[in-house]
């Protein structure tokens, strides 16, 4: 058996992260504008110096002006929606970790069946739309780390097998 690696809190994740510079990506106008309202209120009760401030460096409409903005700016995480017009989330973050295989993705979406292809399109998490304010900050802040919700490193990209093994990897 491995070793049990603890769920982490908020303030045990953030006791040593700089600022997180974020990209968020988002067909939809409120979306965006949602996301980057709630993370600066999110900010406000850790100014003790708990948490690390993020810092909302750009917004992408689709996959194509994402791959430009994190070329030109090279955010510390992205979170990214799966599903959108032109080029999706999907295929932006294959192409992301294709070049950037350093830069954390956090992908998106209403529905939970799109979390296999997210995990195997070298996403480094996978969020519901609609999930909890802490959840979403959790997700950033480890994925700043390099590590996904359950303290694990993601560090191969190679897509997640869906067919059931006899030991096979977490897909966290």
């Amino acid at each position: 058996m491995g070793t049990m690696i603890p769920k982490l809190g908020i303030t045990e994740i953030t006791r040593s992260i700089s600022p997180v510079r974020l990209l968020i990506v988002d067909d939809r106008p409120p979306a965006r504008e949602g996301l980057r309202a709630l993370l600066s209120v999110m900010g406000e009760p850790f100014q003790d110096g708990n948490c690390p401030s993020i810092v909302v460096i750009g917004e992408a409409c689709d996959g194509t002006q994402a791959i430009t903005m994190v070329d030109q700016e090279h955010p510390d995480v992205v979170l990214m929606d799966v599903r959108m017009p032109g080029m999706s989330g999907l295929e932006a973050a294959r192409l992301m970790k294709a070049s950037w295989p350093e830069i954390p993705i956090i992908l998106m979406s209403f529905y939970g069946v799109h979390r296999t292809d997210a995990l195997n399109a070298g996403a480094n998490s996978f969020l519901l739309k609609g999930c909890s304010p802490e959840e979403l900050l959790k997700a950033i802040l480890l994925a700043s780390l390099g590590t996904n919700e359950n303290g694990l490193h993601r560090i191969k990209t190679e897509p997640i097998s869906t067919k059931k093994s006899g030991g096979g990897m977490h897909d966290g």
